[in-house]
């Protein structure tokens, strides 16, 4: 058990450095594709190894990831993401480097806050209130970043349609292979720890938060928007919208 547990705090404390890389490169000065081809790659990696590496712990400690600054670390790690997402597309450095700055301070800080109502307030939103301002700061002393919206477009595409199938995969193991197994012959594959639930579980807030940011940033429109959200639901779904979107972007880029 103490193996397991050490074990996993090294996936964890390696996926937090590489989501912190990540996002520097994704919100920081390089070239829109490597910004969101390689950062962005880079910090969703990162960020899985640390939610796979988190779960591992919590685990061992017998906790719940249901826990206030368990959940709301979470969702501060998906702020920063999406502040990375949005690295290539706006001109300006400012709303980037403040969203990835406060959503990984504010991550570590609530982790580290643990159940303390002060610590939260403090690790959680005053520290990381500030130090992204700072970063705003730093952004608009940098000047505008080179920007590339066709570049930006594609990236995310990628981006997106990686996190779709993974996702998709999830949901077909789970409905396919775990529930039958479990609820059919009394096996359970995960050895009964939740692990197949958990990681379709964060592919799910992975692909939401990918879905947002391509809604958003490459206006894929709100149609789009509540089909993906359908299309998460059902077997093979991801596969089927992400084939979809690619279709319609050939049709948009044809003569």
């Amino acid at each position: 058990m103490v193996t397991a547990w050490l074990i996993f705090r090294l996936v964890k404390w390696v996926g937090i450095g590489a989501f912190a890389a990540g996002l520097a490169l994704a919100a920081g000065p390089a070239r829109p594709r490597t910004r969101l081809g390689g950062g962005l790659g880079l910090a969703t990696v990162g960020l899985l190894a640390t939610w796979m590496g988190g779960y591992g712990v919590m685990k061992a400690m017998d906790l719940s990831f249901q826990e206030p600054h368990i959940f709301w670390a979470m969702l501060a790690s998906l702020v920063g993401l999406a502040g990375g997402a949005l690295g290539g597309w706006v001109g300006s450095r400012v709303l980037p480097l403040a969203l990835a700055t406060f959503g990984f301070v504010s991550s570590i800080g609530l982790m580290t806050a643990k159940g303390d109502p002060t610590a939260l307030l403090v690790l959680g939103g005053v520290i990381p209130a500030v130090l992204a301002g700072a970063a705003a700061g730093v952004g608009a002393w940098l000047g505008p970043a080179e920007r590339s919206v066709e570049e930006a477009k594609q990236a995310v595409h990628v981006w997106f349609s990686w996190i779709a199938r993974a996702e998709g995969i999830s949901l077909l193991v789970l409905f396919g292979v775990f529930m039958p197994l479990k609820y059919g012959a009394g096996i359970e594959i995960d050895g009964g720890d939740g692990w197949v639930g958990w990681i379709h579980g964060v592919l799910v807030f992975f692909y939401m938060t990918a879905l947002g940011i391509g809604v958003i940033a490459n206006r894929w429109g709100i149609v789009a928007g509540i089909l993906g959200f359908i299309a998460s639901l059902v077997p093979f779904g991801t596969f089927a919208f992400e084939w979809w979107l690619g279709r319609r972007m050939l049709r948009a880029d044809g003569p």
